[in-house]
């Protein structure tokens, strides 16, 4: 079942060319919400995988007594925002790469 949910979240990831930090905010992910979404849940697969799943926790633990979610994200997860969206399209690319016909900003 979550190899299930997984490979249709990668297929509605497939259909948009759209960089991952373009649809963080609530005005790009309305362009193409399902897409956006699907690509936000490849996002926290890559960073469970990476740093466990309890830092998923962490990262909202924190967030309350942060100043920005940018300094929560890179004191739980040990990463950049911009070196993590880096890192996550070189995996995008690999695992759910857009569609010839996907769309783009």
């Amino acid at each position: 079942h979550v190899q299930t949910n997984w490979h249709r979240r990668s297929t509605l990831a497939r259909q948009t060319a759209r960089l991952l930090n373009s649809v963080s905010t609530w005005e790009g992910i309305n362009e193409e919400f399902s897409q956006g979404v699907a690509l936000g849940f490849l996002a926290v697969e890559w960073l469970a995988d990476r740093a466990g799943d309890p830092v998923i926790f962490e990262y909202y633990r924190l967030l309350p007594e942060a100043e920005t979610w940018e300094e929560a994200f890179e004191a739980a997860f040990g990463i950049a925002v911009d070196d993590f969206y880096e890192a996550f399209e070189e995996y995008r690319a690999e695992v759910a790469p857009p569609n010839d016909d996907a769309s783009s900003p």
